[in-house]
């Protein structure tokens, strides 16, 4: 009977451990999700800037006036506005979506006039 060398059984000791760790590297990778790009957080912030400053004044939500004021207000202090700072106010203002409202009806029909 041959003997196995020692070389090999140190290999076959390493390459255990390895093979199970490379393993798991790889299957956790595949079933993760997958990891996408962080937008730049100046682009973001002009962007909400850009689509809230678009309606006149008083057609603006409260949460879009009071942020398009306080950009404004950094702008005229010329001051450079601090990213943190942006995204602490914005959280503070709760950009939520409007809730739904029920449709109105086509046709509206009086039954009586009073004179009153």
């Amino acid at each position: 009977m041959r003997k196995i060398h020692p070389g090999f059984t140190a290999i076959a000791i390493l390459l255990g451990p390895a093979t199970l760790i490379m393993g798991h590297q790889k299957i956790s990778g595949y079933l993760s999700a997958p990891q996408l790009p962080n937008p730049n957080p100046l682009k973001v912030l002009q962007q909400i800037y850009l689509k809230c400053s678009e309606p006149p004044k008083l057609q603006r939500t409260v949460q879009c006036d009071r942020y398009v004021s306080y950009v404004d207000q950094c702008l005229t202090a010329k001051n450079t506005c601090d990213p943190r700072a942006s995204y602490e106010l914005l959280i503070k203002l709760d950009f939520a979506p409007p809730p739904l409202r029920s449709p109105l009806p086509d046709k509206v029909a009086l039954t009586k006039v009073s004179d009153s």
